[in-house]
């Protein structure tokens, strides 16, 4: 059987524990690449991250990132496919976890992607640490709510395991379960 088509993870998989691309893997890509071999990258990375990787590697098809919800080309950094969060819901959950929004990022589809934070994220270092990977990214806003747009991609939170589960219970209480996914 002939091998046409890799799509392959990054973290963990091409990326090292410390976000490093290993020699081994770089050249067992660029190798599948010259004996014809599609390569496709399959993350839950945000675009920006993903597209850094893609590019280090040469690779040029159709990236698909935050989990299967947007796939761009890296060569135009054209939209190819999208599933975003609708704006309605957005707000609602905003409005619902106000109280959060120093572990709140907003991710939305711009040419180079672009996170949106409340100033009250600057307090958590578990996020900074995060949105340090990419800083030109980073629009900061003093509602999050105004940073709700058609071109939104999720509505993440990250921060210690209590704020998660505090989170998750208001998600929860309010019936928001059946409409979004809490991973």
């Amino acid at each position: 059987m002939t091998i046409k088509l890799v799509a392959v993870d990054i973290d963990g998989t091409l990326l090292d524990s410390h976000g490093r691309l290993p020699d081994d893997n770089a050249r067992a890509v660029r190798e599948c690449v010259q004996r014809g071999i599609k390569i496709i990258l399959v993350t839950g990375r945000r675009w920006g991250m993903a597209k850094r990787v893609a590019d280090w590697l040469g690779l040029t098809l159709p990236i698909i990132v935050h989990n299967g919800a947007l796939i761009k080309s890296p060569l135009s950094s054209e939209r190819m496919a999208s599933q975003f969060i609708t704006p309605e819901a957005a707000v609602e959950i905003l409005l619902k976890t106000e109280e959060f929004w120093g572990f709140t990022v907003l991710h939305r589809d711009t040419l180079d992607g672009q996170t949106v934070i409340h100033s009250s994220c600057e307090q958590n270092p578990m996020m900074m640490s995060y949105l340090g990977q990419l800083p030109q990214s980073v629009l900061k806003v003093d509602s999050l709510v105004k940073g709700v747009n058609s071109d939104l991609i999720q509505v993440m939170f990250g921060g210690p395991l209590p704020a998660m589960l505090a989170i998750e219970d208001l998600l929860i209480g309010y019936g928001a379960a059946g409409e979004i996914r809490l991973t």
